[in-house]
């Protein structure tokens, strides 16, 4: 649920509700926690300032989105992004570590955000709702 201060949305609240309003085209109900929403945010920040040069150009990003679109390299350039992902937080707050061959087989965007929490639940995280 988002953070309300003073009777409105925080900045990032309101940033994570577009983010989970983003991603209601996933077929069924979407439910999303707090944590998944911070995590989904802020790849979808690191791909758009990979495609587009400007993190806040998130919302062009999609889960549905091929990896090609994002990597020219090929599977090997979308492993190395693990390392990247590393470095970011949520994932290096919470000492996440995400291999560079959980990633090495994504297809979409949909595929690095499962990849990472699995990651996370690896790590004995609970991010699912």
């Amino acid at each position: 649920m988002p953070t309300v201060y003073n009777g409105r949305f925080t900045v990032e609240s309101r940033l994570l509700l577009q983010v989970a309003i983003r991603c209601s085209h996933v077929k069924g109900n979407i439910m999303a926690t707090q944590d998944q929403l911070s995590i989904l945010y802020a790849l979808y920040k690191e791909l758009a300032r990979l495609r587009y040069g400007d993190e806040k150009k998130w919302s062009k990003i999609s889960l549905g989105h091929k990896v090609t679109s994002y990597f020219s390299g090929g599977s090997g350039s979308v492993a190395g992004f693990a390392n990247k992902l590393n470095q970011i937080d949520p994932m290096n707050a919470d000492g996440i570590l995400i291999h560079p061959a959980d990633l090495h087989n994504a297809k979409t965007i949909g595929n690095i955000f499962a990849a990472i929490i699995k990651a996370y639940e690896d790590a004995g995280w609970e991010v699912t709702p």
